[in-house]
């Protein structure tokens, strides 16, 4: 494809999907509220308790924009060079569970360090918040969650835009470029578009691109340290996409880091683990994390150094 014609369809597509975005925002705020009683953990994740009357739809607006983007994806598959899951970087040969399972296992090892390292140091504490079938329950809800969203973002970022990028400024710009997108793109969880039950907000799409448009240009006093923290994940994530040749390592990884992202509160002190991957506990402890991601990044040269991306895309 011409580099210029590529770019071209690039730009159009980021252009449609945040119209589109904009447009179907307001239209689903029916299906939440007809969900909001059905779905054990929505009125939480939405916040329905910190707005009387109401609750946060940012995160709605969030999910409509990923599957807006990967919706223009899937539609300009062709457009964009690629003609078989071989080529996004989703190859059925001998070999692909393992590499599902060892992304997982390593990112589960990885967190098991850091949580072991916090304790040992008396920054938290175990502390389990739930048994049973509610404990359960939200293990396997959040196990469910955690692997879609890995594995539809690694379609998005890695398997498609990673390797658009990397035609028009090769591999190592598109780790930089990427790694960037993938970090400024979770700058977009701090955004609050708070909004009334039982009203459609016609507005809501224009006022959630403000509000997340907003976070990016105002993130804060740890702009530095979050934006390094989720920078060094992308890297992480595209250079085991590069090293193992394929996308399930990353997916591996990205639904283990989601998982226990997320179930850190089940059975942890509170604090989170973002706290010391991420700058809110303080720049040591992120350092730390950072540390990790690099050893973690030398692992994966030795263990894969004879693979490459492109044994994944040639594939037929």
């Amino acid at each position: 494809m011409n580099k210029g014609r590529g770019a071209l369809i690039f730009l159009m597509n980021v252009a449609g999907i945040v119209v589109v975005t904009i447009i179907l925002a307001p239209l689903v705020m029916p299906i939440v509220e007809f969900l909001l009683p059905l779905i054990p953990g929505l009125p939480r994740l939405l916040g329905t308790h910190t707005y009387p009357e109401g609750y946060d739809y940012a995160k709605v607006w969030y999910n409509i924009l990923q599957f807006v983007t990967m919706g223009f994806l899937v539609f300009n598959v062709r457009r964009l060079g690629f003609t078989s899951l071989s080529s996004i970087g989703l190859p059925f040969q001998p070999g692909w569970r393992l590499l599902l399972w060892q992304g997982f296992f390593w990112a589960s090892i990885g967190y098991m360090i850091i949580i072991g390292v916090s304790v040992l140091v008396g920054a938290r504490y175990i502390e389990l918040h739930k048994s049973g079938w509610p404990l359960l329950r939200d293990i396997g809800e959040l196990l469910v969650v955690g692997s879609a969203v890995g594995l539809l973002k690694e379609i998005m970022f890695r398997g498609m835009i990673f390797q658009v990028v990397e035609r028009w400024i090769g591999t190592v710009g598109s780790v930089v470029v990427t790694s960037s997108l993938f970090s400024f793109y979770h700058f977009l969880f701090k955004a609050r578009v708070p909004v009334k039950l039982g009203v459609i907000d016609w507005g809501v799409g224009l006022r959630g691109l403000q509000e997340h448009l907003w976070t990016l240009v105002n993130p804060g006093e740890t702009y530095v340290v979050h934006f390094l923290s989720f920078f060094l994940i992308g890297v992480v994530l595209n250079y085991t996409f590069i090293r193992t040749g394929s996308l399930y390592f990353p997916i591996g990884l990205h639904a283990a880091w989601n998982f226990m992202d997320k179930g850190d509160d089940l059975f942890m002190s509170k604090g989170g683990l973002r706290g010391w991957l991420f700058g809110a506990d303080g720049v040591g402890p992120a350092l730390f994390g950072w540390v990790a991601m690099m050893l973690f990044l030398y692992y994966v040269a030795v263990r894969y150094r004879s693979q490459r991306i492109h044994d994944a895309r040639s594939t037929p």
